[in-house]
């Protein structure tokens, strides 16, 4: 049986009003920690070969690290925002901002002092 518009919609807002899970809320922070990352190595004109001697690391080490999306540790995540001249500030915000991207990552930027383009 086909679905009318209107339960369509019922469904779609439905799942966007749940509750992220812990394991949501983790990747999306690893994913929003990523594109930090490689958006400051392009600006700055860091290649990865760069950041391997930074961080004595090898430089198929450093392709997996940015390119697997691993599970990453938060020593890890300093290391990698200390070399590519970034300070990694962890902050809280209410439950209900998180809910809202575009306002938890206004927080977020704002707290950091950085700027989308």
């Amino acid at each position: 049986m086909k679905k009318n518009s209107k339960d369509l919609y019922k469904d779609i807002d439905d799942f966007f009003a749940a509750d992220f899970t812990p394991n949501q809320k983790a990747w999306d922070m690893i994913h929003d920690f990523y594109h930090l990352i490689l958006t400051e190595m392009e600006k700055k004109g860091i290649r990865q070969v760069d950041l391997a001697k930074k961080l004595n690391k090898s430089p198929a080490a450093v392709s997996k690290l940015l390119n697997k999306t691993p599970n990453i540790s938060l020593k890890k995540m300093v290391e990698l925002a200390d070399s590519v001249g970034l300070d990694l500030v962890i902050t809280s915000v209410k439950k209900e901002i998180y809910k809202t991207e575009s306002k938890m990552l206004m927080v977020a930027e704002d707290k950091a002092g950085y700027k989308k383009k």
